[in-house]
């Protein structure tokens, strides 16, 4: 009977320390979850801010383009009445 007791005991040890070591392991696992959400969301915004920086500079190019063509078709406005 004693055995039987001790066993019992060595069993439900076992359980608790397994049981302990579980929870302790889906702490770590969710705040690596957690973690990872965060660096994920950091680098999209990071993306995010590059797209719209190449798309500011691409519209300051096209307006810098079509300043220079106006520019230029002006210039020839007045170099064709020079000839005429």
């Amino acid at each position: 009977m004693n055995s039987m007791m001790t066993s019992m005991i060595d069993a439900s040890a076992n359980l608790g320390a397994t049981r302990s070591r579980i929870a302790s392991n889906t702490e770590f696992l969710q705040d690596l979850q957690d973690i990872t959400e965060i660096g994920i969301g950091r680098l999209v915004d990071a993306d995010m801010e590059e797209d719209s920086a190449r798309l500011s500079a691409q519209k300051v190019q096209q307006q810098l383009q079509t300043i220079g063509l106006n520019i230029a078709n002006s210039s020839m406005g007045a170099s064709l009445k020079l000839f005429a």
